[in-house]
């Protein structure tokens, strides 16, 4: 039997490989884009940009995807899983931090929007959501699991998402941006061995 860490790192890798294909095809049309504007192949600015959009869709979208696979890997409903997976791009999620960060007035913790798409509280969302899913499975009634399941599973993760996950996540992501900054003024040849 695996150890947890065996399993974790085979539950990341069981997520990422089938998104590999994808995500080089992405980066070869950003690349294919930038090598016909350095040609000066594109006459105007807007196709070059229409085709650095095509493969710039692979990583917007990817936290959805990553979503999806987790969901698919831990067995548990993938468009539960897809709606975490895209609540970054939600506008009204977008306004809802911006300006929660702008006033700050009530004290609640906000994670901040770029953060709030990492791929490790995608993993996270994802993976309570399945303890809500499977705590709930016990009930066996139809209409539990129809309409008990999204609406609570979206209502618990999101918040938790949002003003206790994301902002932990954001403070150890400043802190050892700090860290390593840190170490860069002070001691370059550790950070450049890190």
């Amino acid at each position: 039997m695996y150890n947890p860490i065996s399993r974790l790192f085979d539950f990341i890798s069981g997520v990422f490989t089938p998104l590999l294909p994808l995500l080089i095809g992405g980066e070869i049309i950003q690349g294919i884009a930038t090598a016909l504007l350095v040609l000066d192949f594109f006459s105007d600015t807007q196709a070059f940009t229409a085709v650095g959009y095509i493969g710039g869709s692979v990583f917007y979208f990817l936290p959805v995807m990553i979503a999806i696979n987790a969901a698919r890997k831990l067995g548990s409903n993938i468009f539960i899983a897809a709606a975490i997976g895209a609540c970054p791009y939600s506008p009204g999620i977008i306004e809802l931090l911006q300006s929660s960060l702008k006033m700050n007035s009530d004290g609640l913790p906000v994670v901040e929007q770029q953060y709030l798409a990492s791929f490790i509280l995608i993993l996270i969302g994802v993976w309570l959501a399945l303890k809500i899913e499977k705590g709930l499975k016990r009930f066996d009634r139809y209409s539990i699991q129809l309409l008990v399941v999204p609406t609570l599973t979206l209502i618990v993760i999101v918040p938790l998402l949002l003003f206790v996950f994301g902002p932990l996540w954001t403070t150890l992501a400043h802190n050892l941006s700090y860290g390593f900054a840190s170490l860069f003024d002070d001691a370059e040849v550790l950070a450049g061995m890190l």
